[in-house]
């Protein structure tokens, strides 16, 4: 029994440590509960687990990248449509190094070159990759953590 107490010990200290680490990146702006407005989205949040984001959900998003993001990732990201900056969360299906999803050599370009990616909507007239081109990394703007239902 003497044992276990300091391993118990060490336990309730690392779980204070995280409560107090994740409420500090809320009042920091460094954690956000955004709720989504009336679209689905699918991919892998970054506990790994696959996540369908719908209406009405919250997602927790981080501020800032800390890991480059991988393929199947939702991300936070800034795009540009006429002339305005619109945040929304992407899916990324291209990292670099990857293949451009669908393309056959155009403008000799096949393959994601370093420091951007390719994002997709969760729709085909979403705006994405398809109509803007290549997504540069400054654009990304932070990562879904968790989808809470």
């Amino acid at each position: 029994m003497r044992r276990l107490r300091p391993f118990v010990l060490l336990v309730i200290g690392v779980i204070a440590a995280v409560v107090i680490l994740t409420a500090l990146a809320f009042v920091t702006g460094h954690l956000r509960l955004v709720s989504m407005g009336s679209k689905t989205m699918e991919g892998e949040s970054a506990s790994g687990k696959r996540d369908s984001i719908e209406a009405g959900d919250l997602v927790l998003v981080t501020k800032g990248i800390f890991a480059p993001p991988r393929r199947g990732a939702l991300v936070v990201v800034d795009l540009v449509k006429s002339g305005q900056n619109v945040t929304t969360i992407r899916r990324v299906a291209a990292a670099p190094g990857d293949r451009i999803p669908g393309s056959s050599e155009s403008n000799g370009v096949t393959t994601i070159p370093p420091g951007y990616y390719y994002v997709l909507a969760y729709s085909t007239n979403g705006l994405d990759s398809r109509q803007l081109g290549l997504v540069c990394a400054a654009q990304i703007k932070g990562r879904v953590l968790f989808v809470i239902k």
